[in-house]
């Protein structure tokens, strides 16, 4: 029997859906979103209808486009922004037409919760609206009144054709408008015009020119390759100077988060650049750029594959060079509204153009593909700072000694610079990564001045010389905290943090240091004062930094969300996770989520913040399980445990943590009792027999605690009377063993086998009562006996398990030791419950507070 019927139907069409903004004369029946699929869940009772998005699905109808290929092609930006509410509502009205039935069924539904009409009357309303009246059509003939002085020329023609459509095969032109002469597709970029807009008089092939020459004035064209391989990430662009459009700007980029102030960067690597041929290049697909100036931007619209030009937003262009040919440095997008006036068909790049880009790539990859990739060393030699310059096999091209701090700087950063390799005396082109190939040895300060900015602006002055960066310093105390009076997150004058964190300068910081620093700094500027380490400002000062006190339970957190100071403080050792800005206002309100776990016979658990997702501590927190408790009394210590260091309240959902810890206590086989146990024989010889207490339903068979008896001299009776009050009454007794009896047989037998009985002598007494001390020096635990207090010595004199271990296992040993040696040996102890229970606890806490 069928339950229910789930419907997965298309969306119509773009001219249904939005029939005021079709301006075609043809209509298609491709999806107007090809990832938007209309779910109908139709069950006897009644239906539900909902909207859902299928990723994979985005450009199947443009599929059919290609050939055959099997490429898709990119969807326009109109389809890239979500539907508003009301398409959303009509999409799935409109699918209801391919259901007509169930609008019989149940006309009275109402698909929108706050809508006024109920289905039938929607159906309705789009039957009347896209079908008409009855009213029959009125044909009014006529007749010229006047005879044609001039015929139409062939321009004139072309300015009726329809536009190139941009969506499925269904939705291109049929053959109205369609012009067959071979002469126009000669030169089709000079040909093309202004789509559906008549012009008054006829164009003649002057006025053509005249227009093409004044569109290469006004707008400015670029071109982007880019591969569809996943496996190649990098991309090229060349583009006009929006200075001085005679000169192609070529750059190489990969998509990744642009920096603080928006900008992409381009690479410099020569691996990276290197990793396509340039026939590999111009064979990507491209996407051509066209910009118009406003003021010192530029506003672009991109076309791929003939498409109409979608808007892109404005671009601000880096470039450097002083030929025909120069260096794309960085280009930043931003997202504005769309101007007023638009490139339409008939603009795009000339002829021209196109060859100068490839022209351009060309020789920007030539010059770009043969430097040798080197390695660059700093030594300091006779107050001179050498820069050694070495290839990948070691060999030094080139060492050039520096005395100044400013060229030596340029020089490290010659290939950001430059965007380029630089030319050695040898006559070689070499290139570094700023960031990877420089190894700074003992200058190592010298690093942030060449990879941050705010390092060589924001100090007042850089030591004129390297040579002054060694000179004798002074030490100052410095540490870093957040000014909240001028953070800007807080007063609500902005979204991310700014001149909000001080320096805290100790009382006796001399005054020009003090003018410098005394000021609410950016993060940036933070990082570029504190990160080497050192300021100049007439003499040299050393930075000690303090590092500010971090805690995932307090404001501190504001460490994390900015950039530039979880860098720094990253590079001093602290781990900081990024965190969006304005978290730490919301602490007070944190809650914790606890997880938990278990390892044998180790409970685990995890605290994250429901605000910062940070952990609780940093790491897992790890709780021994105890035995001789039930589920309920085991379960009420754990999380006596949790609640002491995080209060129930700031526990997310206390009582379901502890539903899981009870419930993972009973897994364990913890019931009104701990957990069944049994002794097993883990090693026996004649040497030594020892055993264990494994739990009975631990696969992996570790045991909870382990015992041994060396073979030797000794009462057996006593160390059989030993081991069974210890199972009793002593350290094993906490356990549920189920199978004591069993395994005091297979004891007695290797006892009675291995132990040889000392026959004491007559004149001693058969009882003896122990007494434990501790020797003047606490080095040891000494014992002796009455009545004669002639049988005594050291028990135990290894306090460094004593102080370590936890105070259960330290007494477990010295009991161990007690056993086995001095009750075998003495053969009847009359307060033998004393010492182990009263003395031998007594000791190893005294030991443990460090008092005799």
């Amino acid at each position: 029997m069928v339950s229910e019927i789930i419907w997965n139907l298309p969306v119509a069409p773009r001219s249904a859906v939005q029939p005021e903004k079709w301006s075609l004369s043809t209509i298609g029946d491709a999806p107007m979103h090809d990832d938007i699929r209309v779910i109908v869940r139709h069950s006897p009772r009644s239906f539900h209808s909902e909207l859902t998005y299928i990723p994979f699905l985005r450009g199947w109808s443009k599929r059919f486009r290609n050939k055959g290929t099997g490429k898709v092609i990119r969807e326009q930006a109109v389809d890239d922004i979500v539907p508003e509410r009301s398409v959303r509502d009509r999409m799935k009205v409109l699918s209801m037409t391919l259901l007509p039935w169930l609008v019989r069924l149940w006309p009275q539904e109402v698909l929108q919760d706050d809508s006024t009409e109920n289905l039938e009357e929607m159906i309705a309303h789009l039957d009347e609206q896209y079908r008409g009246g009855n009213e029959p059509l009125k044909i009014t003939p006529s007749v010229l009144s006047n005879t044609l002085t001039k015929p139409p020329s062939l321009l004139d023609l072309v300015m009726y054709r329809l536009p190139k459509t941009m969506d499925a095969l269904t939705y291109q032109t049929m053959t109205a408008g369609k012009i067959n002469s071979q002469c126009l597709y000669r030169s089709p970029c000079k040909l093309q015009s202004q789509s559906l807009k008549r012009v008054s008089k006829p164009l003649s092939i002057q006025d053509i020119s005249n227009i093409e020459e004044g569109l290469e004035q006004e707008w400015i064209f670029g071109v982007k390759f880019e591969s569809e391989d996943e496996d190649i990430q990098s991309w090229w662009m060349v583009i006009q100077d929006p200075a001085h459009t005679a000169r192609m700007l070529v750059g190489c980029f990969i998509d990744r988060p642009p920096d603080k102030d928006g900008f992409l960067w381009a690479e410099n690597k020569q691996k990276l650049l290197t990793q396509s041929s340039l026939d590999n290049i111009l064979g990507y697909s491209q996407t051509v750029l066209i910009g118009r100036k406003a003021q010192e931007k530029l506003e672009v619209w991109m076309s791929k594959d003939d498409d109409e030009p979608v808007y892109a937003g404005v671009f601000e262009v880096k470039g450097q060079g002083r030929s025909t040919i120069g260096n794309l440095q960085a280009i930043r997008q931003t997202i504005t509204e769309e101007p007023n006036e638009a490139p339409s068909f008939t603009i795009h790049p000339p002829e021209s153009f196109y060859k100068r880009a490839v022209d351009s790539l060309r020789r920007y990859f030539t010059s770009i593909s043969s430097p040798t990739p080197v390695n660059v060393h700093l030594e300091m030699i006779d107050d001179l700072c050498h820069v050694v310059l070495r290839d990948t096999e070691g060999n030094e091209v080139q060492d050039i000694p520096f005395d100044y701090t400013a060229d030596l700087i340029a020089l490290l950063r010659w290939p950001m610079v430059k965007g380029g390799p630089m030319f050695t005396d040898s006559g070689e082109y070499v290139t570094w990564s700023i960031f990877d190939d420089i190894d700074y040895g003992e200058l190592d300060f010298i690093a942030p001045y060449v990879t941050y900015t705010a390092a060589r602006k924001t100090p007042a002055e850089l030591p004129k010389s390297v040579s002054q960066f060694l000179d004798e310093s002074r030490s100052l105390s410095v540490s870093l905290a957040h000014d909240a009076s001028v953070c800007p997150i807080i007063s609500g004058t902005a979204v991310e943090h700014d001149s909000c964190w001080r320096i805290e300068l100790p009382s006796n910081c001399p005054t020009r240091v003090r003018k410098q620093l005394d000021r609410p700094l950016t993060g940036e500027e933070v990082n570029g004062i504190l990160a080497p380490g050192r300021l100049f400002t007439g003499r040299l000062y050393r930075f000690e930094s303090t590092l500010p006190p971090l805690s995932e339970k307090d404001e501190s957190i504001v460490f994390h969300e900015e950039r530039y100071i979880r860098m720094l403080l990253r590079s001093k050792g602290l781990r900081l996770k990024r965190l969006p800005p304005g978290t730490f206002l919301h602490v007070p309100n944190q809650e914790w989520s606890i997880s938990i776990g278990w390892d044998g016979k180790h409970f685990k658990w995890q605290a994250e913040s429901t605000v910062s997702s940070l952990s609780f501590k940093g790491h897992d927190q790890t709780v021994e399980l105890v035995h001789g408790l039930g589920a309920q009394e085991e379960c009420d210590r754990l999380l006596n445990i949790i609640t002491s260091q995080i209060p129930p309240a700031q526990i997310h959902e206390y009582s379901e943590l502890e539903e899981q810890v009870i419930m993972g206590l009973r897994d364990r086989g913890y019931s009104k009792k701990s957990p069944v146990c049994e002794l097993r024989i883990i090693e026996r010889t004649e040497q030594v027999f020892r055993y264990g207490v494994f739990l009975v339903a631990d696969s992996q068979s570790r045991p909870l605690e382990s015992f041994a008896i060396e073979a030797g001299e000794g009462c057996t009776d006593t160390i059989l009377e030993g081991i069974t009050t210890g199972l009793n009454e002593g350290d094993a007794s906490v356990y549920n063993i189920r199978n004591v009896e069993q395994f005091i047989e297979q004891l007695s037998s290797w006892v009675y086998e291995y132990i040889q009985e000392i026959e004491w002598e007559s004149e001693e007494p058969s009882e003896y009562e122990v007494t434990l001390t501790l020797d003047d020096d606490k080095e040891s635990i000494r014992w002796e006996v009455e009545p004669d207090g002639h049988k005594g010595g050291v028990l135990y004199d290894d306090f460094k398990i004593l102080l370590y271990a936890g105070l259960r296992e330290a007494i477990h040993q010295v009991r161990e030791i007690f056993e086995l040696d001095i009750v075998s040996q003495l053969g009847v102890v009359s307060n033998l419950e004393d010492v182990l229970t009263q003395q031998i606890p007594e000791m190893v806490r005294r030991i443990r507070q460090g008092r005799i």
